[in-house]
């Protein structure tokens, strides 16, 4: 889905949103940012995120998780990765809570949510995103996080 956010009557940002909602066999969370300035102000005010070992990764986004290891894990699979650094990703999580637009997922569950700072132009960008999903419940899956769907 496409949302259009209004920051002032001349200017608009348009955003891709993805959710796939799923039965979690544990409670693993997990919330990827692209760091900006609040950021890097709660960087340098103490605040911990995780990183991965890559320096373009872990200077570029900002990772909280509930498990520091199978996130680790995620975020090594180079496709996962090179997917995330290459397109305008705002935000990636895997939540029980509300998404940035209002989104909740049915009680019980999880989402996997994905947020994206730019118009799909080209059916090779949409395919890249459906392998993106693909991708992470495949891996939430061998993890033994997400029943198989």
């Amino acid at each position: 889905e496409t949302y259009s956010y209004y920051t002032n009557r001349e200017e608009t940002s348009e955003y891709i949103r993805g959710v796939v909602e799923f039965v979690s066999r544990d409670q693993f969370m997990l919330l990827l940012t692209r760091q900006g300035l609040v950021e890097n102000i709660s960087k340098i005010f103490g605040a911990q995120d995780i990183q991965i070992g890559d320096r373009r990764f872990d200077k570029d986004f900002m990772i909280k998780s509930n498990d520091e290891m199978k996130t680790r894990f995620i975020l090594s699979n180079d496709s996962i990765a090179g997917i995330l650094l290459k397109n305008q990703t705002v935000r990636l999580e895997i939540t029980n809570g509300e998404g940035l637009f209002g989104e909740k997922p049915k009680e019980g569950n999880y989402m996997l949510y994905y947020i994206l700072e730019r118009e799909i132009e080209e059916i090779g960008q949409l395919n890249e995103l459906s392998f993106l999903f693909k991708t992470l419940l495949d891996e939430l899956i061998k993890m033994g996080i997400v029943k198989s769907l």
